[in-house]
């Protein structure tokens, strides 16, 4: 009984150590299925907490519902990220892509698929 106190207690303590995925010396892209995002109030911090702990330089997100919930998740993650996502205010889940402009510089936002 110990012994599984001991290991509950300590996959709740590191529970929340994310790997570092990327490098300072690459392009490193991601994609992340999050499931009807948001799924609850604490959604946008819970991957903010993520993005914040990881090294990468943009971020591909699927089913994305809610456009304003995607709004604040970008401007929480501060200035040096920017967000795109298709489809307008759409309540359809949706692609989404996080930019982080301290590694990636802009240069033109397009469509390349229209339906």
């Amino acid at each position: 009984m110990i012994i599984l106190k001991i290991i509950l207690f300590s996959s709740i303590v590191f529970a929340q150590d994310y790997p570092a995925l990327g490098s300072n010396e690459s392009l490193d892209f991601m994609t992340w299925n999050v499931q009807n995002y948001p799924k609850h109030s604490q959604t946008n911090s819970y991957m903010e907490d993520i993005i914040g702990q990881i090294n990468v330089d943009i971020i591909a997100f699927q089913e994305i519902e809610s456009a304003s919930a995607f709004s604040n998740l970008i401007y929480d993650l501060g200035g040096d990220w920017v967000g795109y996502r298709t489809g307008g205010n759409s309540s359809y889940g949706e692609l989404a892509y996080a930019i982080n402009t301290q590694e990636i510089q802009i240069l033109n936002i397009y469509t390349i698929l229209r339906i």
